[in-house]
């Protein structure tokens, strides 16, 4: 799709954002990092919160070859430290079926923020 995008004639800001859609149940743990031991490294259960949530973003790294091809991207890598911080690491949202109409009005408001 990125690469059928990036035949078009015109120049336009492009952003896409992955997402999964899942009828699983989604749940955040709360916890204190200080009451795990380093030797179990096992969250005792009087220690741990969980909550039900409707979607989550996950950080990842894909493997290298999904990246667009350099003449395609406008900014180049300077550092290992911008590499890490801006082109390895990608961010999936995962949503609850039910609740991906709550996703959308959330990103619609949030999205304006995303380039400045």
């Amino acid at each position: 799709m990125m690469t059928k995008i990036l035949s078009f004639d015109q120049d336009f800001l492009l952003c896409s954002i992955p997402v999964v859609v899942t009828t699983a149940e989604l749940f955040r743990a709360r916890f204190d990092t200080t009451n795990v031991p380093l030797s179990t490294g096992k969250v005792g259960s009087q220690h741990l919160k969980v909550e039900p949530i409707d979607f989550c973003g996950v950080n990842y790294h894909a493997n290298d070859n999904l990246c667009l091809k350099s003449e395609h991207v406008r900014m180049s890598r300077t550092s290992v430290k911008e590499d890490v911080a801006s082109w390895q690491r990608r961010t999936i949202f995962v949503i609850r079926a039910e609740r991906i109409d709550y996703f959308l009005s959330w990103l619609n408001c949030v999205a304006p923020s995303i380039h400045g």
